[in-house]
């Protein structure tokens, strides 16, 4: 199993007000508390949906007194980016975030279009009118918002597990976008490294998409001790390690795992060819030991659900997802060489398995 390190990047760069433009806007104060969710990236299942119920709030998310609002007035096609610098050590795999946005739209339950949320992430991004590199990039709609009575703050955690992304260390950015309700929506805003932080960090102010030619200019925030829009990562902390492990009864030892079997990878291989040229890489949900009527050697994969079958000439590459649902999952596999006889019949050698333990 692998577990998850929730942190904030705090290596932020430090600037003088005088060095910077002026901001483009006032941060826009909100009453009451920040509401906090969950949103499922693949089924879309909000908790709570109820915009009125105020849920815990996490360690990692506990800096309710340093936020001072938020940026609001985003007009059509624009895009506020920060950056800072991630230094974890861990594995790089990316497997959900967090991000705040403060808003004056009204509830879907309460008969409005609810927010609407446009978010960016970037790897290797300098700032100063240079995104990086763009990673991940969605707009989610009808997220919960306020009572139609003023402006609420709402910070809410994206489950990318099944679907992850890789940053690895070094400069990342985030950036919001306007996507479909100007001037009501923007992104929640923190003191990062303590309150207050005394640390003046900007942000850069781009068309969309963010380019460098898109670039209207890097911004000093307008408020002191305010460093940074709300923002966390989930990391996969590298904890289970890819592996393979050979198991056979009497068969001939011809399969060799190349490579180890880790997300978003290749897993590689090779197994003795026949006298047919023709190998086999099997892949089954379970391990098993049944004789083999088709050949020599035992078939070490389970055959319900039927194993897959892949043939190649002695060599077999496997493209693995980037999918953190399957770090410490344990696939038995199985290499068979097609044989033919004097007679021209064709037959199946089985050869050892290999299990893979699928890791990062």
């Amino acid at each position: 199993m692998h577990s998850k390190n929730l942190f904030l990047p705090l290596a932020l760069s430090t600037f003088a007000f005088g060095q910077l433009a002026s901001a483009q806007n006032t941060p826009i104060p909100f009453e009451g508390p920040i509401k906090y969710f969950n949103l499922d990236y693949a089924t879309g299942e909000i908790t709570p949906v109820n915009p009125g119920v105020d849920a815990t709030v996490t360690a990692a998310y506990d800096n309710a007194n340093c936020f001072a609002g938020f940026l609001t007035t985003l007009s059509d096609d624009e895009e506020y980016l920060d950056w800072g610098v991630k230094s974890t050590g861990l594995s790089g795999v990316i497997t959900g975030f967090s991000f705040g946005y403060g808003t004056s739209e009204t509830d879907i339950t309460l008969g409005g279009n609810g927010a609407s949320v446009g978010i960016n992430i970037w790897s290797g991004t300098p700032g100063f009118c240079d995104p990086g590199t763009q990673v991940f990039s969605q707009v989610f709609t009808g997220l919960p918002g306020g009572s139609g009575g003023g402006f609420g703050a709402f910070a809410f955690n994206v489950d990318l597990s099944s679907t992850s992304i890789s940053i690895p260390d070094g400069e990342i950015g985030w950036s919001f976008f306007e996507a479909g309700n100007p001037g009501t929506t923007g992104p929640l805003l923190a003191a990062v490294g303590g309150c207050p932080s005394g640390t003046i960090d900007a942000f850069d102010v781009y068309t969309q998409p963010a380019s460098a030619a898109s670039c209207a200019g890097t911004f000093a925030f307008s408020t002191p001790n305010i460093s940074s829009f709300y923002f966390s990562l989930d990391e996969d902390d590298g904890a289970t390690p890819a592996g393979t492990t050979i198991r056979n009864t009497s068969n001939i030892v011809g399969y060799t795992a190349v490579t180890s079997p880790q997300i978003g990878g290749t897993y590689s291989s090779t197994v003795t060819p026949g006298s047919a040229g023709i190998t086999i890489v099997g892949i089954a949900a379970t391990a098993a030991i049944t004789p083999n009527f088709f050949g020599t050697g035992d078939i070490l994969l389970g055959l319900a659900p039927f194993p897959l079958l892949y043939s190649g000439n002695g060599t077999h590459d496997f493209n693995l997802p980037l999918n953190a649902s399957l770090i410490g999952a344990v696939v038995p596999t199985q290499g068979f060489a097609l044989e033919i006889d004097g007679f021209g019949n064709i037959s199946a050698t089985a050869y050892n398995a290999i299990d893979l333990t699928i890791g990062t």
